[in-house]
């Protein structure tokens, strides 16, 4: 059987972490950094990148829930839309607005990339003493400079770039789950983004 291999410099892994910070009080407001501090922008580390073939990718804002409250077990669904929304469900309250995580990137006019999000879209937070909550249902939505050519909802997102420049954008997004018992405090996490040529 013959196996056709790909040309080869066709494919070109960017590979980056992109943090997400958390905060979760039991009851009433914490006074803590957000995202406008520096210093919490500092702890979520910088983002590293590996350039091939001219396909870059940078992140250039970190995915954040912003302060919540917790009255019991539930939800926040971060929506990596245009205007970027959290939504709480009945047992929290969401007492900030929250920044998706943001990339920019350059690829060839035209050509077809493939943006594949952390493994079965999901990854992991920890916080005090060890406590752990997970972000599930990472998303794309927003997007600039490119069409989806695959449906949303898949691991590996396929796009054709469209900017004649070969600039493109996206946010991420997804749903963070908070335990009925979550203990109050910072919560930080990395999740890889990948894009390669198809």
């Amino acid at each position: 059987m013959f196996r056709r291999e790909p040309p080869r410099g066709l494919r070109s892994t960017v590979r980056l972490a992109a943090g997400a910070a958390l905060l979760i009080g039991a009851s009433g407001p914490l006074s803590a950094q957000t995202a406008a501090d520096p210093a919490a922008n500092q702890a979520n580390g910088d983002a590293q990148v590996e350039i091939s073939n001219g396909l870059s990718l940078t992140k250039t804002s970190d995915m954040d829930f912003g302060r919540i409250v917790r009255g019991g077990a539930g939800g926040v669904i971060l929506d990596p839309a245009e205007t970027v929304t959290c939504t709480a469900s009945a047992n929290l309250v969401a007492l900030d607005d929250c920044t998706a995580a943001a990339f920019v990137g350059t690829a060839r006019p035209g050509a077809r990339i493939i943006v594949r999000k952390p493994a079965r879209r999901r990854f992991t937070v920890t916080g005090p003493g060890g406590a752990t909550m997970r972000v599930r249902r990472v998303s794309i939505g927003h997007h600039q400079g490119m069409n989806r050519l695959t449906a949303a909802n898949r691991r590996n997102v396929r796009f054709r770039i469209t900017d004649p420049a070969g600039d493109f954008s996206f946010q991420m997004g997804g749903e963070l789950r908070v335990g009925a018992n979550q203990p109050a405090g910072e919560y930080v996490g990395t999740f890889d983004v990948e894009i390669q040529y198809r």
